[in-house]
């Protein structure tokens, strides 16, 4: 019996991922890059701040936050004070007592990126299901991304081709296809 998962498994767990960080990293920096707990933080807020008319409350935040990264309460508070210091999110106190009251997008700028950025990601998962449905082409919904955006385009069908033959070069190099390790 053998261990190994199939290419449409392969597609899915990698090619999204990789992608969608990529995609992050394209409208958010924090130390050269976003990690996925950054991105987790980030969702939360945002998403909270359509259900909440603007702001995320303080106790809901850290309480979603804790559930999508390990770490319970201390790496959440660390995590949205990372996203405080890099300008993405802040946080509103109140003034008799300094607690956190909620939290809320840093400025228009990220709210606009934040837009750019599901845009891409609806985009992203186009580009999936057309891998899905040619998933022995190394270049399989590449053509989906705009050319601004052609550089994020990931399919570790090409990198597995490239491992069993060396000379397959019709895909995006390995120098440019970023290592999944790199954004876990």
């Amino acid at each position: 019996m053998t261990t190994q998962i199939n290419a449409e498994t392969a597609i899915v767990l990698a090619n999204y991922t990789v992608m969608a960080t990529n995609a992050w990293r394209e409208f958010f920096q924090f130390d050269g890059s976003f990690p996925l707990d950054l991105q987790a933080a980030m969702t939360v807020v945002a998403s909270q701040t359509y259900s909440h008319a603007g702001t995320a409350k303080t106790m809901q935040t850290y309480e979603a936050v804790q559930k999508m990264i390990d770490g319970g309460r201390s790496a959440a508070e660390s995590r949205l004070r990372d996203l405080v210091s890099a300008r993405y999110l802040k946080q509103v106190t109140n003034e008799d007592n300094a607690k956190i009251q909620h939290w809320r997008l840093y400025s228009p700028q990220v709210r606009e990126n934040l837009a750019k950025l599901a845009t891409l990601l609806r985009i992203i998962m186009d580009v999936v299901q057309e891998q899905l449905r040619n998933s022995t082409d190394p270049l399989a919904g590449q053509y989906l991304l705009p050319p601004e955006y052609k550089h994020i385009y990931f399919n570790i069908v090409g990198n597995r081709q490239e491992r069993l033959d060396p000379s397959v070069t019709s895909y995006v190099p390995a120098e440019e296809s970023p290592d999944i390790s790199s954004i876990l």
